[in-house]
């Protein structure tokens, strides 16, 4: 058993306070035998929490990261009884210190792929059970320096039995772990007693996904992914499968995986573990699909999909939407081509709609577009169901930057089509196992209600708990109305009040809301009115603009550092390598870098905290028993029995509105609807 060390990352100045502390917990705490000293090791540097209180220096210890290994029951009791006395953890952002009595163990598979097999193509469930796959090694590194490499058949799996178990995209080495025991290889009754992800530890701390990316910010280790590379199209079963460089690079990742682990692992809170876990389970359980809606569907779109290739000139020789070809077409008629064709490149869709009715094949080639887009997504669901027609999936937690999930491996639930196109509805396909019900909830408008008290505008928020909509408060707070139900009397001023609080509480400009009072306001409005009513916003939200400044005095305060933006919360929103001239840093460490200004410091500040909401949310909706199928944004499904929907809506409704105790005042609201399929 290795060695106990607790590891500060400190200045020369912290580490004269702090030094005596860890002296005195080592005498306190004495040897504990078989190698068990308490040896501590200070490494000078940045520290990766604020700034250091010089003049309470006793009370700012709790932002030094304490890492303990792995240690009898009584030593571990011992060592978090005087830390705990001797330097309190801070309340949210360093949990309990990172001590436990089991031994860790990283587990890491190399399986068969090509260009045309792979986890993003097939997903999880379908890439391990395709007659071609193929786990051909498996590499295993524990926190005591013990390791071990070779085929999943030789591995010693008695011995990490029951260990605490670490993987980098653990949902991808569950499922291979899972299949190999079904089909007998490894042997029934092996076991973690827990499995952590460390991906999803290292995009908590804002390192990247990819395990060369993490272990080169978060332990210093480089990987060369290259190894990987010339794996593609081998089995394993030829020289290079079982090369020297073969075994020596699984080892190396399962062993970046266990450092970063061990040296990281303590600042990632138990709440977020779990959401981490949650977020596995659920693509795991899979949800319910029509297969024959499904299959339906897809014979329509193919046949809206043909008739539109039809009309496109260049389709009986290149792909209908070639860019290429597109250009050579615009130029014979005398238009300029769109610089993009990307699906979401609204640049191509106002081009669209500037010259699709003089050019009938422009209209088709969107039409294809949209046809071929729902085609995927259908076929990605259906390559990926298992018997009974249920969808396995899976969800990117911490997706972005604020902590939001997104969509993964080849299929996203977080963008699914709401408009019905082509006969087809996209979300319809999603639907309850036999006998259940699904009850979606909603969060509402929790965006701008955080703004609103983060803002500290407790007059509107005190409308809002009175039981009026936020857009109408909103109206009559700023925007002079004074009548009856707003939405029901003037549904166009209805209209622009949700427009300007959905859309310019993060500083949007007027030539972009012209857009947002189409799309969130359902109005057209002309640029004239929009500088008007950017203008008349800012000058009556006088807390939201103030709020704006504070942030960015803020940042622009941390030129040359890194800005730690705390949430409500206790998490820390990160941007490194502030440069206060061009107002930019990077969100991710040795990441791109990015503009930032107060609107979008703000909105990256309320969109972390709506997640954290959120979050805390899904645990609830857990406890409480319910089975969650999914989530998209601000929203939760859950699948209930059909005789206890309307209990159990209410109850979802309760849990959702719950506020948590550090947004203490904050107006929560929930909506939840009972559904046969999948609906927005």
């Amino acid at each position: 058993m290795r060695a106990e060390f607790a590891k500060l990352q400190l200045s020369p100045e912290q580490t004269s306070v702090v030094d005596p502390l860890i002296r005195t917990a080592r005498e306190r705490i004495g040897p504990t035998g078989e190698r068990r000293t308490f040896a501590p090791a200070v490494v000078f540097g940045e520290v990766d929490y604020p700034s250091f209180n010089a003049r309470e220096p006793e009370k700012d210890i709790a932002r030094a990261e304490f890492r303990c290994g792995v240690v009898s029951a009584k030593a571990a009791r011992k060592i978090r009884k005087v830390l705990q006395e001797e330097a309190p953890q801070h309340p949210s952002d360093s949990p309990a210190p990172h001590i436990t009595a089991h031994r860790v163990v990283a587990v890491d598979f190399e399986t068969y792929f090509d260009k045309d097999y792979d986890v993003a193509k097939l997903g999880y469930h379908a890439y391990v059970h395709d007659p071609r796959f193929n786990a051909y090694l498996v590499a295993l590194w524990s926190d005591d320096g013990w390791h071990w490499v070779g085929h999943p058949k030789d591995a010693p799996w008695a011995e990490i039995n029951g260990a605490v178990w670490l993987s980098h995209n653990a949902q991808f080495d569950r499922a291979v772990f899972f299949r190999l025991q079904e089909l007998g290889i490894v042997p029934a009754g092996i076991a973690p007693i827990d499995w952590h992800c460390t991906a999803a530890l290292a995009v908590y701390l804002a390192a990247p996904r990819a395990l060369a990316g993490a272990a080169r910010e978060l332990v210093g280790v480089p990987i060369d992914k290259s190894t990987r590379a010339k794996a593609r199209g081998d089995d394993g079963q030829s020289l290079f499968g079982q090369s020297p460089e073969m075994l020596a690079y699984a080892l190396k990742d399962a062993e970046a995986c266990c450092r970063i682990w061990m040296e990281h692992g303590d600042k990632w809170p138990t709440s977020e573990r779990r959401l981490s876990a949650q977020t596995i389970h659920i693509g795991e359980r899979g949800i319910q699909i029509d297969a024959a809606y499904v299959s339906a569907s897809i014979e329509r779109l193919e046949q809206a999909r043909s008739n539109a290739a039809a009309q496109i000139p260049w389709a009986r020789y290149a792909p209908p939407t070639s860019p290429k070809e597109l250009a050579k077409a615009c130029h014979a008629v005398g238009i300029t081509p769109p610089t993009s064709t990307a699906e979401d490149s609204t640049e191509f869709d106002e081009w669209q709609e500037t010259h699709g009715a003089r050019f009938p094949w422009i209209a088709a080639m969107q039409t294809f577009r949209r046809a071929n887009r729902k085609l995927k997504i259908l076929q990605a669901a259906l390559i990926r169901c298992r018997a009974g027609h249920e969808m396995t999936f899976s969800l990117k937690y911490f997706g972005g930057f604020t902590g939001r999930w997104s969509g993964g491996s080849g299929l996203n639930l977080q963008n699914l089509n709401k408009e019905k196109d082509f006969d087809v509805d996209i979300r319809r396909m999603l639907i309850p196992r036999p006998g259940q019900v699904f009850v979606i909830c909603d969060l509402a408008q929790i965006e701008p209600r955080c703004l609103a008290y983060l803002s500290g505008n407790w007059p509107l928020l005190e409308r809002i708990a009175a039981g009026e909509s936020i857009y109408e408060a909103h109206a009559r707070a700023t925007m002079g109305w004074s009548g009856g139900p707003l939405k029901k009397e003037n549904p166009r001023l209805y209209g622009l009040g949700k427009a300007r609080v959905l859309g310019l509480g993060y500083q949007c400009a007027a030539e972009k809301f012209v857009t947002v009072a189409r799309i969130m306001g359902g109005i057209e409005i002309t640029l004239a009115e929009a500088e008007k009513t950017v203008t008349d916003f800012r000058r009556s939200n006088p807390l939201i603009t103030g709020l704006w400044a504070k942030l960015e005095r803020e940042f622009v305060a941390r030129h040359g550092q890194t800005y730690f933006l705390k949430l409500p919360s206790g998490r820390y929103l990160r941007y490194f390598a502030v440069d206060a001239e061009t107002m930019t840093a990077a969100n991710e460490r040795g990441g791109t870098r990015f503009a930032f200004y107060g609107g979008k410091l703000v909105e990256n500040y309320i969109q972390a905290t709506a997640r954290d909401v959120f979050a805390e949310g899904l645990l609830r909706v857990e406890d409480a028993g319910y089975r969650i199928l999914f989530h998209v944004h601000d929203e939760v499904i859950v699948e209930v029995p059909e005789n206890e929907a309307e209990v159990v809506r209410a109850d979802i409704e309760r849990v959702m509105s719950h506020c948590p105790d550090w947004l203490e005042g904050c107006p929560l609201g929930a909506e939840a609807i009972v559904a046969n399929h999948y609906l927005k």
